[in-house]
């Protein structure tokens, strides 16, 4: 279960007992970190009782939750406790405001780097400058020659895309090889240049479907789902998104690759 789908902290509360219900005396060490005994928190599980603020931290401190989800479940508890209508209304729109900003890809992604649209609208104008500009983290494709074989570009291409990628900042000559400077970027999806990168990328997905590598994917399933389903996927996307961007962050450099994600309302 992910925090930012509940509207009621208790789901989240009885799903982590429940989880870990084959942990001998993890109700017992929950309430502990929570700072309130095991008899009320199995109140608070089963009937109307509702935790403090102060078990709130306690638990989220023990799950070691986020900064972000910590706020999101403090806020929860808090909107239980309640007792008028503006107090929940404000809670109810900080609630909104963190689940906006969880699903909001630039806000998670925060530490990805940005380029002056100067720069970007080069940057963004062919494939090419994304594919030669992270090659160059990989040891075997930071010549001219490697990279031309790689891409099947020529040589008249990638010589250009580089001379331009140093000017960037993004990429450094060390004479015959290369290397890369600036690793990681991401488009807010509200930037003139996301449309045109997204395009670049879908349309070279196309080309290679066509391809019949076995080791590539391509899926594309069409059909109808409830709403409730609909908020399912869209989360366990995002977390998808950002579970494969700590493994690639944490992996070396091999080989290019491209994974794209489209999941929308037809």
């Amino acid at each position: 279960m992910n925090l930012f789908q509940c509207l009621d902290y208790k789901l989240f509360l009885r799903f982590q007992v429940k989880r870990e219900a084959g942990q001998y005396g993890y109700k017992s060490r929950l309430a502990e970190a929570a700072g309130c005994q095991k008899s009320f928190l199995s109140q608070v599980l089963n009937g109307s009782v509702h935790l403090t603020l102060e078990h709130a931290l306690g638990m989220a401190t023990f799950w070691q939750l986020g900064a972000a989800e910590t706020d999101y479940f403090y806020d929860l508890v808090s909107l239980a406790r309640a007792a008028t209508r503006e107090h929940r209304d404000y809670l109810q729109a900080e609630l909104k405001r963190l689940r906006n900003d969880h699903e909001n890809l630039a806000k998670r992604f925060s530490e990805a780097a940005t380029i002056p649209d100067a720069d970007a609208a080069i940057y963004y104008s062919t494939w090419h400058y994304t594919a030669i500009h992270y090659l160059l983290s990989a040891d075997a494709y930071q010549t001219k020659e490697r990279i031309c074989q790689r891409l099947n570009c020529s040589e008249e291409t990638v010589s250009k895309v580089l001379n331009q990628l140093q000017k960037m900042g993004l990429a450094r000559s060390h004479g015959q090889r290369w290397s890369m400077d600036q690793r990681s970027f991401h488009l807010p999806k509200d930037s003139s240049f996301s449309a045109i990168n997204h395009s670049h990328w879908r349309t070279r997905a196309v080309e290679n479907s066509f391809a019949g590598n076995e080791r590539d994917i391509h899926y594309t399933s069409v059909g109808t789902i409830d709403l409730e389903a609909l908020k399912t996927l869209r989360q366990m996307t995002f977390d998808y998104i950002a579970s494969m961007r700590k493994t690639i962050g944490a992996s070396g450099a091999e080989d290019l690759f491209c994974f794209s994600c489209d999941f929308f309302r037809v």
